[in-house]
């Protein structure tokens, strides 16, 4: 065996005490880990999407600044203000060009 601890979550079942060391805690309706150790790429341009939104629930800012990384919030966020730019740029000029 290897000296290595496991992270697995601990999770009671409700039945007479006993836990499931294999369980995994879904988290926004898709089933992560209980406790990883950096945010997914998923999980950061979730977050970036609702922060432009401008929703975001508690649970999920404490774990953005918790386990997110900086660089990775500017990277994607100046990644999807490009594209709404863009897109916004491209209807513009078609609602323009159909009108002259």
């Amino acid at each position: 065996m290897s000296d290595i601890p496991s992270k697995t979550a601990s999770v009671d079942n409700g039945e007479s005490g006993a836990t499931n060391e294999s369980a995994v805690a879904p988290v926004d309706g898709v089933d992560m880990p209980s406790d990883p150790e950096n945010m997914t790429f998923l999980q950061t341009a979730q977050s970036v999407l609702w922060a432009m939104l401008g929703v975001q629930s508690k649970r999920n800012a404490s774990r953005d600044f918790g386990k997110g990384k900086l660089s990775h919030f500017i990277i994607l966020g100046l990644f999807f203000t490009l594209i709404f730019i863009f897109t916004l740029v491209s209807i513009i000029g078609y609602v323009i060009g159909d009108i002259a």
